[in-house]
């Protein structure tokens, strides 16, 4: 026992300023901000690069080759994967900001049926608490309760913006959410079916699989046996004999289905990047977010129809005129420094 090294205890003013760094940013806040930063610099935007790059290729190989099925299915299911990846993606994040677990148990235990439980409440709609817990909402309330420069009828504005975001938010995630599961019972409300992302989740090691191994069926349990019969009508077409891909319950791969997927990449990139902005943004300047929400309230009315001229009452219903309100926020010096601190952070 004379042998065994003596524990010695450290104490915080012995040690280092790199060591006190090195031990203080291992806190569940700071890990959490490492992931949205990684998502909001490099994941939201990667996922759909890729995907365009390889739709200028499908594009390319579909005129120049277009009886090259095995390409073509190729590349449309790297295509489909992008989609799989960005909505597990913004999934995760929410997850995260709604605290379900720890921000590393989120992020490296989450598997899909954690993503296909999110996306089902995500189309039964999160209640507003939810929402403003996801959004970082508690911080800006706070703002406007404290900020005695405020008259009450502008912070009545203001939570009516809020309100506004949070309705808008709350039904994009609705419409990705149809997009992730497909369909719910219109009796008792649950999954009545998994949607084409769910489909491609069980089969999507698959190809390897159509003639399963007593090992391949070990490695890989959620593969059953209706999963096999899906990949054999994926791989062949016992009619004209042709290699077929019906990814999902797709029947044929067109170019209007490819252009409607692009289109989901993008919409899932997009929320993915508005929700992880909006996290960072409520940590490090509330008042910026107001202007940010302002500008989304009025960009959605722009997008549904409504027409604004500059020297018009702005839309987002601050009672200024546009060009000196949400048409000055786009490029708020403030502002878009703050965006370029999030990346050096």
């Amino acid at each position: 026992m004379s042998n065994m090294p003596k524990i010695i205890k450290i104490k915080w003013v012995n040690l280092t300023e790199e060591d006190k760094k090195s031990i203080t940013f291992h806190t569940e806040e700071n890990y959490k901000r490492l992931i949205l930063q990684n998502y909001f610099l490099y994941n939201h935007r990667a996922r759909r690069d890729i995907a365009i790059i390889l739709y200028d290729r499908y594009q390319k190989e579909i005129k120049e080759h277009p009886t090259h099925i095995a390409a073509n299915k190729n590349i449309f299911s790297e295509i489909y994967s992008k989609l799989i990846q960005v909505s597990e993606d913004l999934a995760l994040v929410c997850m995260i900001l709604l605290k379900q677990r720890t921000p590393l148990q989120v992020y490296m235990e989450s598997d899909n049926g954690d993503i296909k439980n999110f996306y089902v409440s995500a189309f039964k709609g999160f209640s507003d608490k939810e929402m403003i817990r996801m959004l970082g909402f508690e911080r800006v309330y706070q703002y406007i309760e404290s900020n005695a420069k405020l008259a009450s009828e502008e912070k009545q504005n203001l939570k009516n913006i809020i309100n506004q975001a949070i309705t808008i938010e709350k039904n994009n995630l609705k419409i990705l959410g149809n997009i992730y599961i497909d369909q719910l019972s219109p009796t008792t409300n649950n999954l009545e079916q998994g949607g084409p992302i769910d489909v491609y989740n069980s089969i999507k090691h698959g190809y390897k699989a159509v003639y399963p191994t007593k090992i391949a069926k070990i490695f890989w349990k959620e593969i059953n046996e209706k999963s096999y019969d899906m990949m054999h009508q994926l791989l062949d077409d016992e009619t004209t004999g042709k290699k077929i891909v019906r990814v999902g319950g797709f029947k044929e791969i067109t170019t209007e289905l490819v252009e409607s997927i692009m289109h989901n990449i993008q919409f899932y990139s997009d929320s993915l990047f508005s929700i992880c902005e909006t996290a960072l943004l409520s940590e490090k300047k509330v008042n910026l977010i107001i202007g940010k929400l302002r500008l989304a309230v009025t960009d959605e009315k722009i997008k549904n129809g409504q027409k604004i001229k500059h020297f018009e009452k702005c839309l987002c219903g601050s009672g200024k005129h546009y060009n000196k309100c949400c048409d000055l926020f786009r490029n708020n010096s403030s502002y878009l420094n703050m965006l370029k601190e999030l990346e050096i952070m």
